[in-house]
């Protein structure tokens, strides 16, 4: 199911829905923990995905999420380190996250 979400720049990325127990954390791109809500989905967290094998850091971030209320994993497959990094600047900023870890880094 593809899904596209906006960032502040009113770009619009797309996204595949994918289920959580398929090798996702392995790709390279882009995933968003989001939960249905009243009004579509509330997105709980963006992160990047650098599509090594053994990422870690994208099961974690996956659990965090869940104890917000993610229930669902978005993927899209951005390739250049660059346009993701680009990429989840812009979705945190238009969509904001319920773990904002971009603002409170920017606060510490």
């Amino acid at each position: 199911m593809a899904t596209t979400f906006c960032g502040q720049s009113g770009h619009p990325y797309a996204f595949e829905l994918v289920n959580t127990e398929s090798p996702w954390a392995r790709e390279t791109g882009l995933a968003i923990f989001a939960a249905r809500d009243d009004f579509g989905w509330r997105v709980i967290r963006v992160f990047e995905l650098d599509g090594r094998p053994d990422n870690m850091r994208a099961i974690c971030a996956h659990r965090e999420a869940q104890r917000y209320g993610a229930s669902r994993v978005f993927l899209s497959r951005v390739t250049l380190p660059e346009d993701r990094r680009t990429a989840v600047q812009d979705l945190e900023a238009g969509l904001s996250p319920v773990c904002d870890y971009a603002g409170l880094a920017l606060a510490a």
